[in-house]
């Protein structure tokens, strides 16, 4: 087995120095040959962890909690590519392109909206004791003689759920799970899956397709629980967390959003204007969300407008957070340091221009 893995060493090393000048197929070259030995189509599940190029390490998210395998949007992508690279064959069920699997998660995630992806596979690995031999840096699954060797491989679970957005800026956010998320070539094997989003309220059972709305009494970091029965009575476990950033000892302003030609409604604290203008760059319209902060009793009328422009919102928040990394109520939070100029302010229209 020593021999194994120096294989996988010195080919790890050589395609590392490769990988800093181009992207290339040299991996898949070199880990075919070091395979040509192995009939890679008699792997079971047609997942092998030692064909793929580890992104993430699987045997750490084989459905028990620790630390260490709390999971966010990078390291859960982590996991799913290090799966796709395992692929010994292209029968294995659900896997998709990276690009098609981003394409496809992007699609759910839109203001106070995301979708959780999970993945649940059995795969191989080889057996530390196995008796598969290496010649001249190949390995081959048969002796000398051509004869068959006993089976080399262990079959393993990998479980692992995440969301895609790891800072939310509100208190209440509607979570999803399509089955197009879930990637899995244990399907008829899943009896049900639950999750805790940590408000108090316990697992939950999610169907596919299914919406929840999850809300919270305050802000701070909350772990999702993931639990996955089967119905052969095994219970895995996986755990993500999120930042929920509302000030603790703030409540949200209500706000009815609204496009430009629609009326004000004179019951929201702040008034949001979804603008959109004509002018286009690249092909593509500008836009913008107005946080219109009404003279109180104003009655929706702009008499004394004072117009707060942000600067460049990098959009690193993801499509949850309709308002990117600032708001007026960062502005408004960051102004009442100064008592004489929250006074100033309160005599004007203030129309925060995100």
């Amino acid at each position: 087995m020593k021999s194994i893995k120096l294989i996988f060493v010195l080919l790890l090393l050589s395609f590392s120095a490769m990988a800093q000048q181009n992207v290339s197929y040299d991996y898949a070259n070199q880990i075919n040959a070091a395979f040509a030995g192995v009939n890679l189509n008699q792997v079971p599940h047609g997942l092998l962890k030692d064909y793929a190029m580890e992104f993430a390490e699987l045997n750490h998210y084989d459905g028990n909690l620790t630390k260490a395998n709390i999971l966010q949007r990078g390291s859960y992508v982590a996991v799913y590519n290090t799966l796709l690279m395992a692929r010994t064959r292209t029968d294995v069920p659900d896997l998709v392109s990276p690009d098609h699997f981003e394409a496809q998660w992007e699609k759910y995630r839109y203001p106070h909206h995301t979708a959780i992806s999970g993945v649940f596979y059995k795969y191989s690995q080889l057996r530390s004791n196995s008796n598969i031999r290496a010649e001249n840096n190949v390995l081959y699954d048969t002796s000398p003689n051509g004869r068959a060797l006993p089976n080399p491989y262990d079959t393993k679970t990998v479980f692992a759920m995440a969301a895609p957005v790891m800072v939310y800026k509100n208190l209440t956010l509607t979570v999803k799970l399509p089955r197009s998320m879930f990637f899995t070539n244990q399907f008829d094997n899943i009896k049900g899956i639950f999750v805790d989003f940590g408000n108090g309220e316990g697992y939950q059972y999610m169907t596919w397709e299914d919406e929840i709305k999850v809300s919270y009494e305050r802000g701070g970091v909350y772990d999702w629980r993931y639990s996955l029965h089967t119905m052969e009575g095994e219970t895995f476990q996986s755990h993500s967390r999120i930042l929920i950033d509302v000030p603790i000892e703030e409540t949200i302003p209500t706000r009815i959003e609204r496009t430009i030609n629609e009326p004000c409604n004179t019951n929201d604290d702040i008034d949001t204007v979804e603008f959109a203008g004509i002018q286009r760059f690249q092909g593509i319209p500008g836009s913008a969300i107005l946080e219109i902060d009404y003279i109180r009793d104003n009655n929706c009328r702009i008499t004394r407008p004072l117009i707060v422009a942000e600067g460049f919102d990098a959009g690193i928040f993801g499509r949850e957070n309709p308002f990117g990394e600032a708001s007026y109520e960062n502005f408004e939070r960051n102004i009442r340091a100064s008592f004489n100029l929250e006074r100033e302010l309160d005599d004007y229209d203030i129309i925060y221009v995100n």
